[in-house]
């Protein structure tokens, strides 16, 4: 990004976007990629992006192994914009209440409800690179007005298997929280709506 010597200004963030200093330094962007495995991380990306009303796009991967038999599933990349006009990520049930409600819990608890042992996550480089690559497309397609007209917003999954690729519609229900239209919803509040993070 400094090399292209537009001028742009880079500012790199170690931190934990759960965080509220953090996700608040996020409110004026014009573009957010999503590519963090915790539902927390799914929660406040969803928020920015429809309170704040800022386009974006989820990447990511799964490598799903049946317990018992350790016999591998429907592999795939997917990439899903997410736009205030939509829907969002918790229509589309992507964001799991259960886990979300771990992710709260401290390290001390989360091992005291462990009941099966953590199972090492698989290389999904490649994985992930296909996905990348789709997702900068979205941005850069988007951005410069590339599209072709009549274009919505599918999630696009890649399956390498079976060397297929298919196009999920996204959902958008009416009186959503997040998303929706109703008075109770943080669609476009900005700052008069708190943001799902924690403090300090």
């Amino acid at each position: 990004v400094r090399r292209t010597g537009m001028g742009t200004v880079f500012e790199g963030i170690c931190a934990d976007v759960s965080q509220n200093d953090v996700a608040m330094r996020l409110r004026d962007c014009d573009y957010l990629f999503l590519a963090a495995d915790t539902a927390t991380a799914r929660l406040v990306f969803n928020a920015l992006a429809h309170q704040y009303l800022i386009p974006g796009v989820q990447v990511g991967s799964k490598v799903p192994v049946d317990e018992e038999s350790g016999e591998v599933g429907d592999v795939f990349s997917v990439v899903r914009p997410v736009l205030p006009d939509s829907g969002c990520l918790w229509c589309a049930k992507l964001i799991n209440p259960t886990r979300l409600a771990e992710e709260a819990q401290s390290p001390e608890e989360r091992e005291r409800h462990r009941y099966l042992e953590e199972i090492p996550a698989p290389s999904v480089i490649t994985l992930n690179a296909i996905g990348a690559g789709h997702a900068a497309n979205e941005f850069l397609f988007s951005l410069t007005g590339l599209r072709e007209p009549g274009w919505h917003e599918r999630y696009f999954r890649y399956h390498p298997r079976p060397r297929d690729l298919s196009m999920d519609t996204p959902l958008r229900e009416p009186e959503c929280a997040e998303c929706g239209l109703g008075p109770k919803s943080r669609r476009a509040m900005g700052d008069a709506r708190e943001l799902p993070t924690r403090v300090g």
